[in-house]
């Protein structure tokens, strides 16, 4: 689709500070939708991942702008050390982590990985070994929506579900934040919506609209690792992809929190669908 960039418009609040709102026209009839995720699909991606490469790729993304996103720091601010506290806990002491998925010898001693993959609760995604969802899974066989693995207490409160609820409550913050500095008449109908229904609110009171989450872990990847070197680590979440359980009515968040070290690139967010590589 073709962009636009404008200077304001009349959802989102002239206090919000935004440098650039990008909008575009979007035919959303089912068969218009189907054949644009199909081109989407077969569209090649960058060999790699700096911002050289992507700015060349724009062409075979067909895209019609290249955009970085500028990060909301006045929106974030207020969380920016509980998110950063809690990610070193997730993590775990850079000495102890590993770049592969966490995994007991064969003396039941935890290995490799971080620490929120040390616990047997730590259930990733079917096909995906580093995805985990951390509060409300939908469960196709059942077609109902229920706790996923990890969140369930049996008898007591475990550090991984204290971990968990750690990781839920900052992230829940910024993703409420993040809706009501962008589109406020959504977020007005996200909590109607979530009242009418008694909603449960996933990891503090305040939200709303976020009734489940996914934690996704990847080790850093090579320059020349290829668009598909995180397929390894986070399966179909780690190439083009539809999330097709996410809620058409509502927005979804990402959140982007590394760690990394000196020298590493922080890589880039492909929407494949618009042609559009957010940078951080």
């Amino acid at each position: 689709p073709v962009l636009f960039r404008i200077a304001s418009h009349s959802k989102i609040s002239p206090s919000v500070p935004v440098k650039n709102i990008y909008i575009y026209l979007e035919d959303t009839k089912e068969k218009a939708m189907a054949a644009k995720y199909s081109r989407s699909r077969k569209r090649p991606l960058p060999p790699r991942g700096k911002e050289e490469d992507i700015r060349r790729a724009v062409s075979l993304l067909d895209a019609h702008v290249y955009l970085f996103i500028i990060k909301y720091s006045e929106i974030i601010e207020p969380f920016r050390k509980e998110m950063d506290t809690v990610r070193d806990k997730a993590l775990g002491p850079p000495s102890e982590r590993g770049v592969h998925k966490a995994s007991l010898d064969e003396h039941g001693v935890w290995g490799e990985g971080i620490a929120f993959e040390r616990s047997l609760l730590a259930a990733n995604v079917t096909g995906a070994q580093r995805c985990y969802t951390l509060g409300q899974s939908y469960q196709v066989q059942r077609k109902l929506t229920g706790p996923s693995v990890g969140a369930k207490i049996d008898d007591e409160i475990l550090n991984h579900h204290s971990l968990r609820q750690s990781i839920l409550k900052a992230s829940a913050q910024v993703g409420i934040a993040t809706l009501e500095a962008g589109d406020q008449d959504t977020a007005k109908v996200l909590r109607r919506q979530a009242d009418c229904i008694n909603l449960p609110r996933l990891g503090y009171a305040g939200n709303y609209a976020f009734p489940t989450m996914q934690l996704n872990v990847a080790a850093t990847q090579k320059g020349n690792g290829g668009s598909g070197s995180l397929k390894n680590e986070l399966g179909g979440f780690g190439i083009p992809h539809a999330d097709q359980n996410d809620s058409p009515g509502g927005l979804t968040v990402v959140i982007a929190n590394s760690d990394l070290s000196p020298g590493v690139e922080p890589g880039f967010f492909l929407l494949v669908e618009l042609g559009v590589a957010v940078g951080a």
